[in-house]
């Protein structure tokens, strides 16, 4: 009996057409990533030299047609080691973990800058925050920056309060 509401379970189809696809496709832009960095990076990843040949070729060639079959066999080539796969997917979900990290540092130190500027007891909170933060040096600039934002002068005071909690403040 052949029934739709059978009880049997259904069999395993595996991934569609569809899905084999996309991940391919992903597959040949990591490979396209890979082609656009160094070549140490290359050497670092202990990349196979059938590989660095395939992205070699794909890094010369302008034509974007003739770029994507190139960067297609890379990725053949890619998928056939799973251990190679994973470590270059590491590699780059690193590096924009750190590029992420950086970021959100920036706009950690830049509304430390704006509060200095625009709040009178921001500095006693800086401190509190930050206890290593050499007291003159930060009080001095933040003087200097406040005065010249009152003045509507140009920026450079607050540019060197911005790069002192850059470098030596918010760590």
């Amino acid at each position: 009996m052949n029934d739709l509401y059978t009880d049997e379970p259904e069999e395993e189809l595996g991934p569609s057409k569809s899905q084999k696809k996309r991940e391919m496709h992903a597959v040949q832009q990591l490979c396209d990533d890979l082609a656009r960095l160094n070549t140490d990076v290359w050497s670092r990843l202990e990349l196979p030299s059938s590989l660095v040949e395939s992205l070699e070729i794909a890094a010369r060639i302008k034509s974007s047609g003739a770029r994507n079959r190139q960067l297609r066999h890379a990725a053949k080539i890619l998928v056939v080691d799973e251990g190679l796969l994973t470590a270059v997917n590491t590699y780059f979900e690193t590096r924009r973990n750190q590029a992420r990290n950086e970021q959100n540092r920036h706009k950690l130190v830049e509304q430390w800058r704006d509060r200095l500027l625009d709040e009178e007891d921001s500095l006693s909170q800086l401190f509190v925050s930050f206890p290593a933060t050499d007291r003159q040096e930060i009080s001095t600039l933040v003087r200097n920056a406040r005065k010249e934002k009152r003045l509507s002068k140009t920026p450079a005071q607050q540019r060197k309060l911005f790069k002192y909690l850059r470098d030596f403040v918010i760590v």
